[in-house]
């Protein structure tokens, strides 16, 4: 008998959820009561406005934060200019630098011997992918199951965080530790070390 399927993600589980509340159309061939198809739309009616919200949510924020790179584009470029410009006025003092947290890190970094740092978060359907990227124009993230030789692409110049890895396990219902890394990127060329190996448990 196949295994049973429940989807993990959330949009897929909202997807699932809708078809399951069509049950009525195949109630009369599985020989469902109605006091069985009623149990079951009460299962489907509990989860899905819930999961449905989250699914918008979630596609809220992604198109708020594509309509935020452009706007990064245009003003952080202003602030930079601004900030140059109070530094050098007469009355500039260390302290107003600390006071609004103008002064960063002066390190100069050398990106062939830098790294990128990630850390990696299990979440429902998916793994969050989450770093910094000093230096580097893009990384290139890189995943394989433990006890694997050789690492996967799966993310291509990727300029921002976070980035999710929505891949299903290879056996459904059954956890796998799954370990990720990434390099860093200038001009579509990797540079620098790779980042630590991070090492998560995906249950799906």
């Amino acid at each position: 008998m196949p295994a049973d399927f429940i989807p993990q993600s959330y949009k897929n589980l909202r997807d699932w959820l809708k078809i399951q509340a069509t049950i009525a159309t195949a109630a009369p061939t599985l020989g469902m009561s109605a006091a069985e198809q009623a149990t079951y739309l009460a299962q489907v009616n509990a989860l899905l406005p819930t999961v449905t919200s989250i699914v918008d949510l979630m596609e809220q924020m992604d198109r708020k934060v594509a309509d935020l790179q452009p706007l990064l584009e245009t003003n952080l470029p202003l602030f930079r200019k601004d900030i140059r410009r109070a530094k050098t006025a007469p009355g500039y003092l260390p302290s107003i630098g600390e006071q609004f947290e103008w002064i960063g890190d002066s390190t100069e970094r050398d990106p062939a011997t830098s790294r990128p740092t990630i850390e990696a978060e299990a979440q429902r359907g998916r793994i969050a992918i989450t770093g910094r990227k000093p230096g580097y124009e893009a990384v290139n993230i890189y995943s394989r199951k433990k006890g694997e030789a050789n690492w996967k692409l799966i993310a291509i110049r990727k300029r921002k965080f976070p980035y999710y890895d929505e891949t299903p396990l290879t056996i459904p219902g059954t956890p796998e530790v799954r370990e990720y890394m990434a390099i860093g990127v200038i001009a579509d060329e990797e540079i620098g070390q790779s980042s630590e190996t991070k090492e998560v448990v995906f249950a799906g």
